[in-house]
C-alpha cells in the first residue's frame, strides 16, 4: 500500500519543516498545548461521534485543529501544520453546508486526532525529525471536500490511521529513512518521461497477492476512462489555442490553467510521460509571459508539438498499446530539449540561490544594512559613509549588469546618483523629508532582493521607478536658503498692532452676530480639533520648511475651517482661512520662499483665527478683518508681482468672445492676466449675493439632494486633493484627466436634482481643463489662482445647498472661467486659432432634453461606480475584518440606487436596494466567510451589463440569491479559485471553481493578519446633557440596587431568626410530647382504658393531645422546607444583582469614558496665549506640558482654563525677567514655564511652574498692612503671607496694563477653583521661580468606598485615597490621646493620627474606656506624599459602591466632606475628603483641639454615655431605646440576665435599666452577681418593673440598687434619675 500511496501523492508537495531548529523552549510550549488539546480531543470524539448532529461538538473540535495549524507553523511543524489546516478546512465546509457531514469525515478527523497522538506528539517531543509521509492523509481530506469518492488505497489508509492504539502501529505512512524522505520530496521532478504507462502499474503490482492486484488494476481502469475524457477535454483547449492569430488575455489564462489542471490529473492517474511534459510546457510558457505580453513563434511551435504528442499518447492509452505513445514521448521529449537551447533567457537563467551567495560575498554590507542605518551613520561621518556607499553601489551595479533580465543594476545606478548628489549637498541631511524618501527606496532594494531569495525574476516596476525619481528630484531641485538682511531685521511688533486694528470694529460694536446655535456649538467642536491639527503640522513647517507634507495638511485643515465659519455666516474667519491657503499653495509650488518674516507673521495670523473662535465660544460674534487681509495680501505680493512681470510682456490686448447661449448673458470682459487675484475674487463672490435674491431657485426633491450632498461631499474632496497633486508633481497631465472625471460625476449629479448652475460652473471647468491636457492653455500662476477660487466656488453653492436647499446664478464666475480660456490661450507662447463659439443648441422641448441628459449621466456615473464597486469588492476580499470598505460599498450602492430613481430604471432600484442591505448585514454581523463572493461578483457584472444593455433579464433570480444569504458568523472560507479570470457576465453559476487551483494557506496562518486593523473609527455626536442624565441615571441604579441588596440582606437574616424560631419550636414540641407520654403513664389503669391488660409502655395510645402534637411537628419541618426554599431564591437574587453590578460598572466606565478628554485638548490655546503675551512684553518664553496625555473631565478641562491663562499672563508679567536680568542672573534667556498634570487618587493636581524672580513675601505684607488686611499685631507666616494675592483687587503693579495691574486675575482664579471644589496654595522661592499648585476633584458618579463609623454616625471613605488599614489596641491609643504627642509611631513610622469625629463632630479624643478590641486606623496620603492616620470607631463592610452627589451651596465650604450619597435604607451618608482633612492635619496641631474638647468636657462626656437595658420585653427595650437614643446616649440591650452578664465582659456601661422577672436569670440575681464583681460592683442599677410592692423594692435596695421604678414609668423620671446618677458619678 506505500506504493500506491506515493504515486497518488505525486502532485502535492508540502513544505520542509524547521522546528528543529526552532528554540527548544518554544517548541515545548507547543508540546505542552498539543498535550492539551489531544486530551480535549480524547474528551470530544467519542461524544462527537454518539451525536454528529451536535454543533457544539464540531465547533470546538474545528477550533482545536485551528489552533494547532497556527501554533504548529509558528514553530516550524510545517507539515503538521498543513494537515491540521486539511482538516479545519474540511469541518469548515461542513459547518457552512457546502459539504455534507458523513460518518466518512467524522473518521477522517479521528485519524488525524490519533497521527498526532501516536506518530506526530512522540516526535515532536523527543524533537526528532519528521518520520512519516502526511501527503496522503492531505490529499484523502482534500477529496473529501470535493466530495469525491476516495481512492481505494486512500479508504484502507483512512481505517488503518482511525484505528490507531499505540506508536508502534503501522499505518503505511512511514519513511524508511532521510534518504526516502528527500526521495519523496523530489519526487515529482525526478521521473523518467519515457517510462510507459505499463511499467507504472507493474511497479505498483509487485509482490502482491493476485486479489489485490485484480482491485487495483479495476481501479486503474475506472479512473484512467475518467482521466481520458477530461485530458481530451484540455487538449481540445490547448488546440483552440493554437488556431488563435492573436489570442487575448483571457484565453492565455484559459490555456495555463488548461495545462496546470492536466498536468495534476496526469500524476492522479500516474499517466508519468503527460504529467511531466506538461509541467515542463506550463513552467516554460509562464516563464515567458513574465516578460513578454504574448507568446512568440517559439512558444506556439513547443505547443503544436505537444499537443500531437498528447493526441498519439491518449490514442495509445484507449487502445491499451505503447508503440506509439513511446515513440512520441521521445519525438518531444527532443522537441523539448530543442527549445531550451534555443531559448536565450535559459542561457542567461541564473542560479538564483548561487546568486545570492555571490552578491553577498561582494562585500556590500553598508548598501544592504542602509534600511536601517543610513539616518544615524550619515549624520555620524556623511563624507565616508556615503562615499563607501557609492562605492558599494558601483560594485553592485558593475556585477549584476550581466544579468539582463534583473534590475538590479538600474536601481544600484539611481541609488548612486541619490548618494552623489546629497555627498555634494550635505545640507540636505537637514531635512526629515530626505531620510523619508531614502527609507522609502533602500526598502525597495531590500524588496528586491527578498524576491531574488525566493527564486523569482525581478523587473523594475513602476512604483519602484516613482521612489527613486521622487527621491532624485527632490535632491536636485533643492536649494540652501539664505534669509536676507532685511528678513531677519524685521520687527514683529509692528504686525502685532497692525493686526490688533481689527478690534477698533469691535470695540465700536460694529459686529456681526451670529444666530444659529446648533451649527455654532457644530463649528466649535469641529474648530478644537482643527486648530489643533493646524497648530502641529505648522510646528512641523516651521522646524522643517520643506516639508510638503505639513504645508498639504495645512491647506486642507484651513480649507476645512473656511467651510465651517461660512456655515454659521463668520465670513471674516473663512477670508483669513482662504488667504492663508493661499500662501500655503504658493509655497508648495514654490512661488513663495519661507523666511522667518514669513513664518512669524503667519503664526501671528493663526492665532488671530483662533481668537476669533473664542470669541465666537464667548459671545457669538464676528468682526471685520481688513487689516488681517491687508497683511496676508502683502505676503502674496511679491509672488504675484514677479509673475506679473513676467507675463507682462507677452500679453496683449484681445477681443472677447461671447458665447451665444441664452443664460447666462456674459457682459464684456474687465480682466486680463494682470488683475490682483482678489479683485478676481470680489467678483466671483459677487455672484454669492443672488442667494436671498428672486433668481434662487429652490431644489425640488430632498431625498435626491441628500444623496447629491453625500456624493458632492467625497467628490470635492477628491478634486482639492487632485488638484493639489497636479501642483506638486510639476502639471502632470494625468492628474487632469482625473479632475475631468469628478468634475464630469458632478455636473450629472448637479444636473439630476436640477442646480444647473453648478454643471455649467463643472462644465466650464471641464473645458479648461481639456484645453490644459492638449497644451491650447499653460498653466501659469493666474490660471491656477482662478481655477482654485472655481473649485472653492462649487465647494461654496454645495455647502448653501446643503443648508438652503437652492441653487443661484452664476454670471460672475461663468464670465471669468470664459474670460479665463480667452486671455490665457492668447498669452501662450504658442498661438492656437481659436473657433468662435457657437451655440448648437436646438429650439427642441427641454423636458425632453432634460431626461435624455438625465439618462446620459445615469448610464456614465453608474459604469464609473460599478467598477469603483467591483475594485473595493476585491480589496474587501482580502481584508474582510475592515468595516470602512463595506460602508464604502454601502454608500455608492446608494449613490446608485438614487441615480436610478432620478433616471426611473426600477429594476436597478431593486437590485441596489438587495445589494445595500446585503454590504449593511455583513457589516452588522462583521461577516467574514467568502461564500457568497461568487455571487457579489456575478451580480455587479450582471448589473453592469444589464444597465448597458437595457436588458434586466433574470432580476427576480438574483434578488431571491441575496435575500436568501443567512448573516451568520462563520470562518468557512471557500477556495480562492473563483478569481477574476472567470467571466462572471456569461457564467450563472454564482458558486465557486472546483480543481486543484486553490492557492495553499499562508505559511503564517493567523498571525500574518495581525496587523490589519479596523480603519473604521465611527463617531456620533450627542449632547453633554444626555451623557450627564445617562450617567445620573445610572447613579440612580445603583442607589436603587443597593436598596435591593440590603432589603435581601434584611430578608437573609429574618430568614436565619425564623430558622432559629422553627427550632425553639421543634424543641417545646418535643418536650411536649414527653410530657404527654408521662400523663398517660400517670392515667393508666383508668377505667375508660382500651387497653387494660397492656402497659403504656407496650403499648402506645393517643389522645386528641397526641394528634396535635404531631401535626405541630410536621408543620415545624414544613416550615424548615419552606425556608431553605427562600434561601435558595436569595441566593438567586444575590448572584443576579452581583451580575447586575458588573454590567452596571462597565456602563458606568463606559459612560464615565465619554465624558474624557485629554489635557493636550487645550495646548494649543496655552500656547498661543504665552506666544502672544511673550510677544507684547518683549520677553522671550518656553512653554513645557508634562503629562499631557493625562484624561480628565472635559467641564473640569474647559473650567480649567481661566485659571491657566491668569497664571501665565501673571508669571509672563509679573514673574519671568527681561533677557538683560536673566542673563545677568545666568538664567537662560528665555524663560520657562512648565505645566505638570497628575493624578493623586480621586484628585487631578495641576502645577504651574515658573523660573522667573519668585514672589517677595515682605512686599505682599506691606501692601496687605496698607489695605488693613492684616492688624499690627498679627504675625503671619510666610505660607499665609502668600495666601492675599488671591484677595480681589489686591495687586503690587505700579501700573494698570492690558495683560495685569488690577488684581482681578488671581481672584478669578481661587474663585473658580474653590467652585469646582478644589484648592490651590502656592509654593515660592525668590530669585528660583513660583509654582502655583491646582488640586480638583474628578467628577465620579459612582466609586467604591469604605463605609465606616464614628461615633453614632455613618461616613464613606473613597477607597482611591486609602493607603492602607491597621488595627491599634485601645490602650495605646488612649496613651497617645492623653499626651500631647503630634507623632504616633505605626510599623516604624511616625504618622499624624487624629479623631474622625474632630473634623465632623468637635470631637477630637475617641471614647477608649471599656473597649475590649483593637480599632480601626486609615492611613491616607496626604499632601506632598506625606502620610496621616485617622481613627475610627467601626469598618462596616469591606467596600461598597456608593453613587456620589453634589452637596449643595449651603454645604459645599466644608471642606473636610466630598459629597453625600444615599444608602441602601434611604438615610443620607456624607462622603469624607481624605485629602483635605489630611491637609488640615499637616496644618493644625492636635494640642490646640485637646484643649479646646477640655473646656467643654461635660457636654461631651454627656454625649458619649452608655446605658445597657435589660429586660425580656422587646416591646420596653425598643421603646426605651429610642428613647435614650433620642436625648444623645449610646444604648445597648440585652434579652435576659445571661445575656446582660455575657455582654458586659466586652462593654462597660455607665447605667443599667434592670427588670426582675426575667427567664435564666431574673433581675434579683443579676444585681446580687454585679455587686461581687470587683469591676462593676459601683455600677449604678435603676429597676424598672411591674413588681411595685414594698417586699420586692425592699429585696431591690437591700441588693444594692441604685432606683426603682414601677412600668409604666415616666419619660421624664427616667432621665432624671439617669441625669442625676452620672451627675454624681
Amino acid at each position: 500500500m506505500k506504493e500506491i500511496l506515493k504515486n497518488l501523492v505525486t502532485t502535492i508537495s508540502l513544505p520542509e519543516d524547521g522546528y528543529l531548529e526552532q528554540d527548544a523552549e518554544i517548541l515545548e510550549i507547543f508540546v505542552e498545548e498539543l498535550q492539551e488539546i489531544l486530551a480535549e480531543f480524547e474528551h470530544l470524539f467519542p461524544l462527537w461521534l454518539a451525536d454528529a448532529n451536535n454543533e457544539e461538538y464540531l465547533k470546538d473540535i474545528r477550533r482545536h485543529f485551528h489552533t494547532l495549524k497556527g501554533s504548529g507553523r509558528m514553530v516550524g511543524a510545517y507539515q503538521a501544520g498543513e494537515l491540521a489546516w486539511t482538516t479545519e478546512d474540511l469541518l469548515n465546509r461542513v459547518m457552512a453546508k457546502s459539504v455534507d457531514l458523513s460518518s466518512q469525515i467524522q473518521q477522517f478527523a479521528l485519524a488525524c486526532f490519533r497521527v498526532f497522538q501516536y506518530k506526530l506528539y512522540p516526535l515532536l517531543q523527543q524533537q526528532q525529525a519528521l518520520t512519516l509521509d502526511l501527503r496522503p492523509m492531505i490529499l484523502l481530506g482534500q477529496q473529501l471536500q470535493q466530495q469525491q469518492t476516495p481512492d481505494t488505497a486512500l479508504q484502507d489508509l483512512l481505517t488503518v490511521t482511525a484505528n490507531l492504539q499505540s506508536e508502534a502501529d503501522i499505518t503505511g505512512l512511514e519513511l524508511v529513512d532521510a534518504h526516502d524522505a528527500k526521495q519523496y520530496e523530489t519526487q515529482d521532478v525526478v521521473v523518467d518521461i519515457a517510462l510507459p504507462v505499463e511499467q507504472l502499474v507493474d511497479v505498483d503490482l509487485v509482490d502482491q497477492p493476485a486479489s489485490v492486484q485484480a482491485k487495483e488494476e479495476i481501479v486503474f481502469s475506472e479512473t484512467l476512462t475518467i482521466y481520458l475524457e477530461e485530458a481530451l477535454e484540455h487538449l481540445d483547449t490547448i488546440n483552440q489555442f493554437v488556431q488563435q492569430l492573436d489570442p487575448s488575455a483571457k484565453q492565455i489564462d484559459a490555456l495555463i490553467r488548461a495545462l496546470h489542471t492536466l498536468k495534476g490529473s496526469s500524476g492522479m492517474a500516474h499517466i508519468e510521460p503527460i504529467f511531466q511534459a506538461s509541467a515542463n510546457v506550463e513552467h516554460a510558457l509562464k516563464a515567458h509571459l513574465q516578460k513578454e505580453q504574448s507568446l512568440t513563434d517559439a512558444e506556439t511551435d513547443l505547443l503544436v508539438n505537444f499537443s500531437r504528442f498528447i493526441t498519439t499518447y491518449l490514442a495509445d492509452l484507449k487502445q491499451e498499446t505503447t508503440e506509439q505513445s513511446l515513440a512520441a514521448a521521445e519525438e518531444f521529449e527532443r522537441t523539448w530539449h530543442e527549445y531550451q537551447e534555443n531559448q536565450q533567457h535559459t542561457k542567461d537563467a541564473l542560479n538564483i540561490s548561487g546568486l545570492i551567495n555571490d552578491i553577498m560575498a561582494l562585500n556590500i554590507d553598508h548598501l544592504l544594512d542602509a534600511e536601517h542605518d543610513f539616518e544615524k551613520s550619515v549624520k555620524d561621518d556623511p563624507t565616508h559613509y556615503l562615499a563607501t556607499l557609492i562605492q558599494e553601489a558601483t560594485i553592485l551595479g558593475e556585477y549584476t549588469d550581466q544579468f539582463s533580465t534583473l534590475a538590479l543594476p538600474q536601481l544600484a545606478d539611481k541609488l548612486k546618483s541619490c548618494y552623489q548628489v546629497v555627498l555634494d549637498k550635505t545640507w540636505l541631511l537637514d531635512s526629515d523629508y530626505t531620510f523619508e524618501l531614502f527609507d522609502d527606496a533602500h526598502q525597495e532594494l531590500i524588496h528586491y532582493f527578498d524576491l531574488l531569495a525566493t527564486g523569482q525574476m525581478v523587473y523594475l516596476s513602476s512604483q519602484t521607478e516613482h521612489v527613486l525619481n521622487d527621491l532624485l528630484d527632490w535632491l536636485q531641485q533643492q536649494q540652501p536658503e539664505h534669509a536676507t538682511e532685511t528678513e531677519t531685521s524685521f520687527d514683529i511688533s509692528t504686525y502685532v498692532q497692525r493686526l490688533a486694528k481689527d478690534q477698533q470694529a469691535l470695540d465700536q460694536g460694529l459686529v456681526t452676530v451670529l444666530d444659529d446655535q446648533e451649527l455654532i456649538d457644530v463649528f466649535l467642536d469641529e474648530a478644537d480639533d482643527l486648530l489643533a491639527q493646524v497648530d502641529h503640522s505648522f510646528n512641523v513647517y516651521q522646524q522643517e520648511p520643506e516639508h510638503i507634507k505639513a504645508l498639504n495638511h495645512l491647506m486642507r485643515y484651513l480649507h476645512t475651517l473656511k467651510g465651517g465659519a461660512n456655515m454659521i455666516q463668520a465670513k471674516n474667519i473663512g477670508l483669513i482661512a482662504h488667504d492663508l491657503e493661499t500662501i500655503f499653495e504658493r509655497l508648495i509650488n514654490r512661488q513663495l520662499q519661507t523666511s522667518p518674516k514669513l513664518v512669524a507673521v503667519l503664526r501671528l495670523v493663526l492665532d488671530v483665527i483662533a481668537d476669533r473662535i473664542d470669541l465666537v465660544r464667548q459671545s457669538r460674534i464676528d468682526y471685520s478683518a481688513v487689516a488681517t487681509v491687508q497683511v496676508l495680501h502683502e505676503l502674496l505680493k511679491p509672488s504675484i508681482s514677479g509673475r506679473a512681470e513676467q507675463t507682462q510682456d507677452n500679453s496683449a490686448p484681445v477681443e472677447p468672445i461671447v458665447a451665444k447661449t441664452p443664460a447666462p448673458v456674459l457682459a464684456e470682459p474687465e480682466i486680463n492676466v494682470n488683475d490682483p487675484i482678489s479683485r478676481v475674487a470680489q467678483r466671483i463672490f459677487s455672484d454669492h449675493l443672488a442667494v436671498e435674491s428672486a433668481e434662487a431657485i429652490q431644489l425640488p426633491d430632498a431625498d435626491l439632494n441628500a444623496i447629491f450632498l453625500e456624493e458632492a461631499e467625497d467628490l470635492l474632496v477628491e478634486l482639492d486633493h487632485d488638484f493639489n497633486a497636479y501642483l506638486h508633481e510639476n502639471y502632470k497631465p494625468e492628474y487632469l484627466n482625473v479632475l475631468m472625471r469628478h468634475l464630469h460625476t458632478l455636473k450629472g449629479g448637479a444636473n439630476m436634482i436640477q442646480a444647473t448652475q453648478i454643471g455649467l460652473i463643472a462644465h466650464e471647468l471641464e473645458t479648461v481643463y481639456e484645453k490644459l491636457i492638449y497644451q491650447q492653455l499653460q498653466p501659469t500662476e493666474y490660471l491656477l489662482a482662478v481655477l482654485r477660487l472655481a473649485q472653492d466656488q462649487i465647494a461654496e453653492r454645495v455647502e448653501v445647498i446643503q443648508q438652503k436647499g437652492v441653487d443661484y446664478p452664476a454670471t460672475a464666475i461663468l464670465q471669468v472661467l470664459h474670460e479665463l480660456a480667452t486671455v490665457e490661450q492668447k498669452a501662450a507662447p504658442q498661438s492656437v486659432v481659436l473657433e468662435p463659439i457657437v451655440d448648437q443648441a436646438e429650439d427642441a422641448d427641454q423636458a425632453v432634453e432634460l431626461q435624455e441628459l438625465i439618462q446620459q449621466s445615469f448610464i456614465e456615473e453608474t459604469q464609473e461606480l460599478i467598477q469603483k464597486i467591483q475594485t473595493q469588492l476585491q480589496r474587501w476580499f482580502d481584508q474582510r475584518t475592515n468595516r470602512s470598505l463595506l460602508l464604502e460599498l454601502q454608500r455608492d450602492t446608494h449613490t446608485i440606487k438614487g441615480a436610478a430613481r432620478m433616471a426611473g430604471v426600477q429594476p436597478v432600484i431593486d437590485i441596489t436596494t438587495a445589494l445595500e442591505n446585503t454590504f449593511e448585514q455583513f457589516a452588522l454581523r462583521q461577516f467574514s466567510s467568502n461564500v457568497y463572493d461568487g455571487l457579489l461578483l456575478n451580480i455587479v457584472a450582471w448589473l453592469q451589463q444589464a444597465i448597458q444593455s437595457n436588458q434586466y433579464d433574470g432580476l427576480e433570480t438574483l434578488k431571491q440569491q441575496l435575500t436568501s444569504i443567512e448573516f451568520i458568523d462563520v470562518s468557512a472560507q471557500l477556495p480562492q479559485q473563483a478569481s477574476s479570470h472567470v467571466d462572471f457576465a456569461n457564467n450563472p453559476f454564482a458558486g465557486f471553481i472546483e480543481g486543484d487551483g486553490t492557492e495553499p494557506p499562508s505559511m503564517l496562518g493567523e498571525w500574518d493578519t495581525e496587523n490589519t486593523t479596523d480603519q473604521n473609527n465611527e463617531m456620533i455626536r450627542i449632547s453633554a446633557s444626555l451623557v450627564e442624565t445617562m450617567i445620573n441615571l445610572t447613579g440612580e441604579n445603583a442607589i436603587n440596587r443597593s436598596r435591593i441588596e440590603m432589603g435581601i440582606s434584611q430578608f437573609t437574616t429574618t430568614l436565619n431568626e425564623m430558622e432559629l424560631a422553627i427550632q425553639r419550636l421543634s424543641d417545646q414540641l418535643r418536650r411536649m410530647e414527653g410530657e404527654l407520654e408521662t400523663q398517660i403513664i400517670a392515667k393508666h389503669g383508668m377505667e375508660n382504658s382500651r387497653y387494660a391488660d397492656f402497659d403504656p409502655l407496650e403499648m402506645d395510645q393517643y389522645s386528641s393531645l397526641n394528634q396535635l402534637s404531631k401535626s405541630l411537628a410536621e408543620s415545624a419541618s414544613d416550615l424548615i422546607d419552606f425556608k431553605v426554599t427562600l434561601a435558595d431564591k436569595v441566593r438567586d437574587a444575590e448572584a443576579l444583582l452581583l451580575q447586575q453590578s458588573r454590567i452596571q460598572a462597565e456602563m458606568q466606565d463606559g459612560l464615565m469614558r465619554v465624558r474624557l478628554v485629554p489635557f493636550s485638548r487645550i495646548l494649543s490655546r496655552l500656547q498661543r496665549l504665552v506666544r502672544q503675551t511673550s510677544s507684547t512684553l518683549n520677553r522671550a518664553v518656553n512653554l513645557n506640558i508634562v503629562n499631557q496625555d493625562v484624561e480628565l473631565d472635559r467641564s473640569i478641562l474647559e473650567r480649567l482654563v481661566t485659571p491657566l491663562e491668569h497664571m501665565m499672563r501673571n508669571a509672563i508679567d509679573h514673574g519671568i525677567e527681561s533677557a538683560e536680568e536673566r542673563l545677568a542672573q545666568h538664567k537662560p534667556e528665555a524663560g520657562r514655564i512648565e505645566i505638570e498634570i497628575s493624578r493623586q487618587g480621586s484628585d487631578i493636581v495641576v502645577e504651574v511652574r515658573d523660573d522667573g524672580r519668585g514672589i517677595n513675601p515682605s512686599k505682599i505684607e506691606n501692601k496687605a498692612r496698607q489695605l488693613g488686611l492684616i492688624s499690627a499685631d498679627h504675625n503671619l507666616s510666610q505660607q499665609e503671607i502668600l495666601q492675599y494675592i488671591f484677595h480681589s483687587g489686591f495687586t503690587t503693579a505700579k501700573e494698570v496694563t492690558q495683560i495685569s495691574g488690577r488684581g482681578v486675575g488671581l481672584d478669578v482664579v481661587q474663585s473658580e477653583i474653590k467652585t469646582l471644589g478644589g484648592h490651590v496654595s502656592i509654593q515660592s522661592e525668590q530669585g528660583r521661580g513660583t509654582t502655583f499648585i491646582i488640586r480638583v476633584p474628578t467628577t465620579v458618579a459612582v466609586s467604591d468606598a469604605l463605609m465606616v463609623k464614628v461615633a453614632d454616625q455613618q461616613f464613606a471613605i473613597p477607597l482611591t485615597q486609602i493607603e492602607r488599614i491597621v488595627r491599634i489596641s485601645p490602650q495605646a491609643l488612649a496613651d497617645y490621646f492623653a499626651g500631647n504627642d503630634e507623632a504616633f509611631g505605626i510599623d516604624g513610622q511616625k504618622y499624624k493620627l487624629r479623631y474622625v469625629s474632630e473634623f465632623v463632630g468637635h470631637q477630637p479624643v475617641p471614647r477608649l474606656s471599656g473597649v475590649g478590641h483593637s480599632l480601626p486606623v486609615l492611613l491616607i496620603k496626604g499632601h506632598n506624599n506625606q502620610t496621616v492616620a485617622l481613627l475610627v470607631d467601626q469598618l462596616i463592610g469591606s467596600r461598597a459602591q456608593i453613587v456620589v452627589k453634589p452637596l449643595g451651596q449651603q454645604l459645599a465650604k466644608i471642606d473636610v466632606i466630598g459629597g453625600a450619597t444615599i444608602l441602601g435604607d434611604g438615610q443620607v451618608c456624607l462622603i469624607l475628603d481624605g485629602h483635605n482633612i489630611a491637609r488640615r492635619i499637616q496644618s493644625t496641631q492636635r494640642t490646640a483641639a485637646l484643649s479646646e474638647q477640655r473646656r467643654d468636657v461635660a457636654k461631651v462626656t454627656r454625649a458619649r454615655r452608655l446605658v445597657m437595658i435589660v429586660d425580656d420585653s422587646v416591646t420596653v427595650r425598643k421603646v426605651t431605646s429610642r428613647l435614650l437614643e433620642r436625648h444623645g446616649y449610646d444604648v445597648v440591650t440585652a434579652k435576659d440576665g445571661v445575656d446582660a452578664i455575657e455582654q458586659i465582659e466586652h462593654i462597660k456601661p455607665d447605667v443599667m435599666l434592670l427588670d426582675i422577672e426575667m427567664p435564666r436569670m431574673d433581675g434579683f440575681e443579676v444585681t446580687n452577681t454585679l455587686r461581687h464583681h470587683t469591676v462593676y460592683r459601683d455600677l449604678p442599677i435603676i429597676m424598672i418593673t411591674s413588681r411595685t410592692g414594698e417586699k420586692h423594692r425592699e429585696r431591690a435596695f437591700s441588693l444594692g440598687v441604685t432606683h426603682y421604678m414601677g412600668k409604666p414609668f415616666q419619660e421624664a423620671d427616667l432621665l432624671h434619675h439617669i441625669e442625676q446618677i452620672l451627675a454624681e458619678a
